[in-house]
C-alpha cells in the first residue's frame, strides 16, 4: 500500500528506487493514504491522497418488522423486529502548518530532516478511525403471552495511527447479548401507611440479560513489521431486575448485577463485581 501511494505522489519524478525520492515509507503523505486504503479495503491506486476527506463515511440504520405478515408468525407472536446499524467516524487528532513548507519540486532533501522525505504542508500527529456495528444483528421477539426475547450481536473497532513513531493501535470488540422479559399483570401489593393498609394493583416487569464481550488491543509497529497483543479481556455480565409501578410518581425496582472479568494478559487477575439492591424512584410532576 505504501509503495503504491508513494509512486502516485511522485508522479513524473524519475528518481525511482525502492521508494521514490522524497516519499519514503515513513513519509506522512504516504502513511496516511496507505493507512486509510488498508483499513477501508480500497485500492491504493484510487485512494484519495487528501488526509481530510470531503465525503464522510456512510452510516445507516435498518429495521425490519415485516415478519408479522406471515400468518404463522402473526398467530403466535405480537411483534418480531430485526435491526442492523453501522456508525463510523474519521478524525484527525491535531495538526499544525509547517512554516518551512515549499512545493516538492523546490525542496532540497536533507536526510536528517523528516527522514529524507519532503516536508509536508501540515504536520499531523495522529488520525483515528472508529467503526461500530451496534448492532450487527438484533432480533426482538414479543410473544402473545407478554414474554419478550432479545438476541443481539455487536462489533466495534478503533484504529489509531501515530505518525510520530509509525505505530498503529487497534482495539477490537465483539459482544453477544441474550435477554428475556416477562410482564405479570395485576400483581397486588399491600403497603402500610399512616392511614392504614393500602392495596396497589399494578404490573410487575421482570427482565434478565446475559452478555459476553471480548476486547483485544494490538499494537502494530510498521517499521519493525511486528504485531503485539498488549491487553484484552472477556467480560460476562448478568443482570436481573424487577420493576413495579406503585403509581404515576413512584417506581420500585429490585436489581442484581454481576460482572466477571477475565484478562488476556497474565499480569492481571480475574475479577468479579456484584451489585444487589432496591431502588425507589419518585417523580416530581
Amino acid at each position: 500500500y505504501r509503495f503504491n501511494i508513494a509512486q502516485r505522489l511522485a508522479g513524473d519524478n524519475a528518481n525511482y528506487q525502492e521508494f521514490p525520492v522524497g516519499y519514503g515509507p515513513s513519509s506522512q503523505d504516504v502513511m496516511i493514504p496507505a493507512f486509510l486504503a488498508a483499513y477501508s479495503g480500497k485500492d491504493p491506486e484510487t485512494q484519495s491522497l487528501n488526509p481530510f476527506p470531503q465525503i464522510p463515511m456512510p452510516n445507516w440504520n435498518i429495521n425490519f418488522n415485516g415478519f408479522t405478515k406471515i400468518q404463522w408468525v402473526k398467530n403466535n407472536f405480537k411483534n418480531v423486529t430485526m435491526s442492523h446499524s453501522y456508525r463510523s467516524s474519521y478524525s484527525v487528532g491535531s495538526f499544525i502548518s509547517n512554516l518551512n513548507y515549499v512545493a516538492p519540486e523546490l525542496q532540497v532533501l536533507d536526510p536528517n530532516t523528516y527522514g529524507g522525505n519532503y516536508i509536508p504542508e501540515l504536520q499531523i500527529d495522529q488520525i483515528n478511525i472508529t467503526e461500530q456495528f451496534a448492532p450487527f444483528l438484533k432480533l426482538d421477539v414479543t410473544m402473545k403471552n407478554s414474554m419478550t426475547t432479545r438476541f443481539e450481536y455487536k462489533k466495534d473497532r478503533t484504529i489509531s495511527l501515530s505518525l510520530s513513531n509509525s505505530q498503529i493501535t487497534e482495539v477490537k470488540g465483539a459482544e453477544y447479548v441474550l435477554g428475556l422479559g416477562y410482564r405479570l399483570q395485576g400483581v397486588r401489593v399491600m403497603f402500610n401507611g399512616g392511614s392504614g393498609q393500602k392495596q396497589v394493583n399494578s404490573d410487575l416487569d421482570l427482565r434478565a440479560d446475559i452478555s459476553l464481550r471480548n476486547n483485544k488491543t494490538i499494537i502494530r509497529r510498521i517499521e519493525e513489521e511486528s504485531n503485539q497483543p498488549t491487553s484484552g479481556q472477556s467480560l460476562i455480565t448478568l443482570k436481573f431486575s424487577a420493576d413495579y409501578v406503585v403509581n404515576n410518581r413512584v417506581n420500585l425496582k429490585l436489581f442484581y448485577d454481576q460482572v466477571v472479568t477475565d484478562y488476556v494478559v497474565s499480569s492481571s487477575f480475574p475479577t468479579s463485581n456484584t451489585n444487589v439492591g432496591v431502588s425507589l424512584r419518585f417523580t416530581l410532576m
